[in-house]
């Protein structure tokens, strides 16, 4: 009776450890950086893409109307949930850039 309990148990930690290798066999390339992930992806005969910056537009806004803002060219801001990280940069087609204060002036929000 012993020995049969304990091949049950065995079977079912085996059970466990294959399903275990498989879940990291499937989230490796989410958890792996650099070299290692490149080692992964060559075995499914994957290049990794070099990394490039991101350029675009983003909105300042503020929740006063009361106050100006000053966002200066060249500072670098982040976004509420400290995922993104953007660098100001000098744009005089915008029309939030004051050539006076030689930075973006955020002046007033549009309510709907």
């Amino acid at each position: 009776m012993l020995l049969a309990i304990a091949q049950a148990t065995a079977g079912a930690l085996l059970w466990l450890q294959a399903i275990i290798l498989q879940l990291l066999t499937v989230t490796r390339a989410a958890t792996s950086v650099g070299p290692d992930l490149d080692s992964w992806m060559a075995d499914f005969n994957f290049d990794r893409l070099q990394a490039v910056a991101a350029t675009g537009q983003v909105t300042f806004a503020r929740f006063t109307a009361t106050q100006q803002a000053v966002v200066e060219i060249g500072v670098t801001v982040q976004s509420a949930d400290g995922t993104q990280n953007f660098t100001v940069t000098l744009d005089t087609t915008n029309s939030a850039y004051s050539a006076t204060l030689g930075a973006m002036s955020l002046r007033s929000i549009h309510r709907t």
